[in-house]
């Protein structure tokens, strides 16, 4: 990514401990966007990020009537919305900071097949990050993220819905649910516990034995699923992510938004309150009421010190072939966080993750590691290895 310049640009974000105490008064009851008012002017809006939020953000803004320009510097469904795990995970709702994982830290860092690899040279600067993942892995403050987790889930379906049926892109979606497995007879007599505070919190999920996941799932190897799963009957997987973010996209031109395959570089927002931005392409900056900041790890660089705390967390995926379908929906292999998810004629593994820089090569473990996955679910794939992706 091209330089960018640390300019004097307010970012206004919002963490989960802003809105926690106010969610279900704030996020169920946000107005709807509206259109500009008879006889003033739309807002001028840039959207820099052409990912899965950069993309619904600028169909959301296009359909309120403002004027887009959306920005993205490989074009549309690319970086971690090409490389994540093609589901809609309205049953997420517990964050990964939390008291258990930090028990099983130790270990993660050791086993050659842990889903975590940290890059230790990086490790300074991790460490406000990881100290910030420390306190928020207090049980009380895990609480009060699930919460929250749970009012933004319980809006995601309906969020995304109109933005999918215009598009079109409701064709590439499959409404089968999810499976999660577990490795051991005591894990699974465990997740009822986890099953009840899922309910708790608004989701609907099932302990299911292992003879009724091997009726799901035939395919998968038997011994190593003999101790049942949790199954989430809301999951809904994506053959296709990238596909989905361009059909998005294309919408929102159709009602009049631009798209700019330019690498955003600097944003400096003015005394009277508009934002210049510019980018790589064009010598001149360029005016904007509004700025959507959607780059993922990137929008650290152009927010700086005044935007949210992030650090990168490069996401890998390995694709395989699947010849016998495998699998009919996603599954994962609880033990160790594999997510095996089908995709027409392929199946797509991930779930490692690499604490590092954005410049960093990707390291090769995580790679070999998934490639392992896939014996849990039977008759074994060929794997074709896929671009890395790091988010």
């Amino acid at each position: 990514m091209t330089s960018v310049a640390r300019t004097p640009f307010r970012c206004r974000y919002h963490t989960a401990g802003d809105i926690s105490g106010h969610a279900g008064r704030v996020l169920d009851r946000a107005p709807p966007l509206q259109p500009p008012a008879p006889g003033s002017r739309p807002l001028q809006i840039a959207v820099v990020g052409a990912g899965a939020v950069g993309a619904a953000s600028a169909l959301w803004l296009a359909r309120s009537g403002q004027r887009v320009t959306l920005f993205d510097r490989l074009g549309p469904g690319e970086g971690a919305s090409y490389g994540n795990a093609c589901s809609f995970a309205t049953y997420a709702v517990h964050p990964i900071a939390r008291p258990d994982t930090l028990r099983k830290l130790p270990r993660m860092l050791v086993d050659p097949e842990s889903p975590l690899a940290i890059r230790w040279r990086h490790l300074p600067d991790l460490a406000g990050w990881l100290a910030r993942f420390l306190w928020a892995s207090r049980p009380s403050r895990v609480a009060e993220i699930e919460q929250v987790l749970a009012s933004l889930m319980s809006m995601a379906e309906s969020g995304w819905r109109p933005l999918l049926e215009e598009s079109g892109a409701d064709s590439l979606l499959r409404r089968r649910g999810c499976l999660y497995v577990h490795g051991s007879r005591a894990s699974h007599e465990a997740a009822a516990l986890a099953v009840a505070e899922d309910r708790g919190l608004g989701v609907d999920a099932e302990l299911i034995s292992a003879e009724q996941l091997h009726e799901m799932e035939p395919r998968l190897n038997r011994s190593l699923t003999a101790h049942g799963a949790v199954y989430y009957p809301s999951g809904v997987h994506v053959v296709d992510p990238r596909r989905l973010v361009r059909l998005v996209v294309e919408e929102a031109m159709r009602r009049g938004a631009t798209l700019r395959k330019a690498d955003v570089t600097a944003l400096h927002q003015r005394p009277d309150g508009r934002v210049e931005l510019r980018s790589a392409v064009s010598p001149d900056a360029e005016t904007f009421d509004r700025v959507v900041l959607a780059a993922g790890a990137w929008s650290r660089r152009l927010a700086g010190r005044r935007g949210p705390p992030l650090e990168t967390e490069r996401g890998y995926h390995v694709m395989f072939t699947q010849d016998h379908d495998v699998l009919s929906r996603p599954t994962a292999w609880e033990p160790v966080g594999f997510y095996m998810t089908p995709m027409d004629d392929r199946l797509r593994v991930a779930g490692t993750v690499a604490l590092a820089s954005l410049d960093t090569p990707a390291p090769q473990r995580p790679l070999d590691t998934l490639e392992l996955a896939p014996r849990h679910a039977g008759p074994r794939p060929r794997p074709l290895r896929s671009p890395v992706v790091g988010f």
